[in-house]
């Protein structure tokens, strides 16, 4: 299961959701967002820094590198109380192209590019 949400869902039933999954078995991959440090995206409304369910002790993050394999600066990263840094990993999500609908193609950047590619 690969997904990303914005928002704080602490005590949600998302992230009891996620919680229960997990428990189960289910491998949970998310992306770690675009409020990187240094090019956070203009969604994150100055917020800088990991969000859900990237955040998440039982989810695995992950974040974007460029062609270059250096850290994007749109992706997210921080540290997680009791657990330590985030993301877990990263993998291409810069200028990834995809499907899309209605039989096109489309180019885009984000760590829910690179959350597929894990995926």
């Amino acid at each position: 299961m690969s997904f990303c949400a914005s928002g704080n869902f602490s005590g949600s039933a998302l992230e009891t959701a996620i919680r229960e999954a997990e428990a189960e078995g289910v491998i949970v991959v998310a992306s770690a967002g675009n409020c990187g440090y240094e090019q956070p995206s203009s969604s994150c409304q100055g917020y800088a820094g990991l969000t859900f369910p990237g955040s998440m002790q039982e989810v695995i993050s992950v974040g974007s590198v460029d062609e270059n394999n250096a850290i994007a600066g749109f992706s997210s990263r921080g540290f997680v109380e009791g657990y330590g840094p985030k993301p877990d990993l990263v993998a291409p999500g810069t200028n990834i192209t995809s499907a899309w609908k209605n039989n096109a193609m489309m180019t885009e950047s984000g760590t829910s590019m690179s959350a597929a590619i894990v995926s």
